[in-house]
């Protein structure tokens, strides 16, 4: 998948009301999914020809609210034919509808960084937890996006706990608590209380050095969000105890 660079100045212009509805467009579906989007989904959510939807979004790019990507689909080694998509620049943000186009761009590069994460953590075994853990305590200071920043604390929360007590009995303890709580949003905050406790409980307390100064940060995050994200976080919180435990998960 390549940037196209086309020449184009990209300088910013004051948008219609029209062409914020495409650029919301792009955005909603961009933030989503993490991944670039076509502009044949974009004519089906505005309910026009996928040519208007193309010469718009091509215009919306040329004016630096959208960048081109060129995505080549290949299959068992052939060529393989190649989209042209769009994923929104920075400008883009700055237009888009609060609670539709996720102004802060909270789900950008999401998937992307669930894989990493949970590759990451399968190494939990081979290098240790303790030392994954003060590899992700390292980052949490200079994340920016709230849903990464609150997944990686979320990774930390997990391996803080699977450092006191390797177990998966620990850890499905701890996802089966969280399951009777009919509010997500208070699921993943009492998911802190616990994972502390458990840990102080235990005498180790010094497990979550680093970790206590952005508890409150995610606290406040956590809050911001919206049913979606909360979702995305607590299954989340699934794929990292699924990850850790070395035995199978019931389901």
């Amino acid at each position: 998948m390549n940037v196209i660079d086309l020449g184009w100045e990209g300088r910013e212009k004051v948008l219609t009301e029209r062409r914020k509805e495409f650029l919301e467009a792009v955005v909603n579906q961009y933030n989503a999914t993490g991944e670039p989007v076509h502009y044949t989904e974009v004519a089906k959510v505005i309910g026009v020809s996928k040519w208007t939807a193309y010469d718009m979004l091509t215009a919306l790019a040329r004016e630096g609210y959208l960048e081109v990507i060129r995505k080549v689909d290949r299959k068992e080694g052939l060529p393989g034919r190649s989209q042209v998509m769009f994923r929104p620049s920075p400008a883009a943000y700055k237009y888009a509808k609060p609670g539709e186009g996720k102004e802060k761009g909270h789900m950008v590069d999401w998937e992307h960084t669930r894989k990493e994460l949970l590759k990451r953590l399968a190494e939990a075994d081979r290098k240790g937890p303790a030392v994954l853990l003060k590899e992700t305590l390292a980052e949490l200071p200079h994340i920016s996006n709230p849903l990464i920043f609150c997944a990686k604390v979320i990774a930390a929360l997990l391996l803080a706990v699977w450092t006191v007590r390797k177990t998966a009995q620990t850890l499905m303890l701890l996802r089966e608590v969280l399951s009777y709580l009919s509010v997500p949003e208070a699921a993943l905050i009492l998911l802190v209380g616990l994972a502390l406790g458990y840990i102080w409980k235990s005498g180790r307390t010094g497990v979550t050095d680093g970790l206590n100064q952005h508890i409150d940060r995610y606290i406040r995050e956590v809050k911001r969000m919206d049913e979606k994200e909360h979702a995305i976080l607590l299954t989340f919180v699934e794929d990292v105890a699924a990850r850790l435990a070395p035995e199978p998960f019931p389901s």
